[in-house]
């Protein structure tokens, strides 16, 4: 499995993940207050709500976040497929990625290097 950490404002929080369309899931369900799961048949998404994410991030890093207040999701999924489906039907706008390699970038710019 792999993982991105999806970064948003404020507003960006597991209720918004929740209220998107997930086209094509079998499963959707809250497993915690800080866990959200969808599946497919293909495989699976997590998502986890953590404010300890932001300790994971160096100064430089965390100047990159266009936000004053930025929430942090982790998204753990099997397939990029599933994370291209996620990202692109999901309309997640004004949201950046930390791809894990280093690089903090729009959801737009991360999209083009999947």
């Amino acid at each position: 499995m792999q993982s991105v950490v999806l970064i948003g404002n404020s507003s960006f929080t597991l209720d918004l993940i929740k209220n998107i369309p997930h086209h094509g899931s079998i499963a959707n369900y809250t497993v915690s207050n800080a866990r959200y799961v969808v599946e497919y048949p293909d495989g699976h998404l997590y998502f986890d709500f953590s404010e300890q994410l932001s300790t994971h991030f160096d100064i430089n890093e965390l100047k990159k976040i266009p936000y004053g207040s930025p929430n942090f999701i982790l998204l753990t999924f099997t397939s990029k497929e599933l994370l291209r489906k996620v990202l692109l039907k999901g309309n997640l706008r004004n949201i950046y990625v930390d791809d894990d390699h280093g690089e903090i970038v729009p959801v737009e710019k991360f999209m083009k290097t999947l």
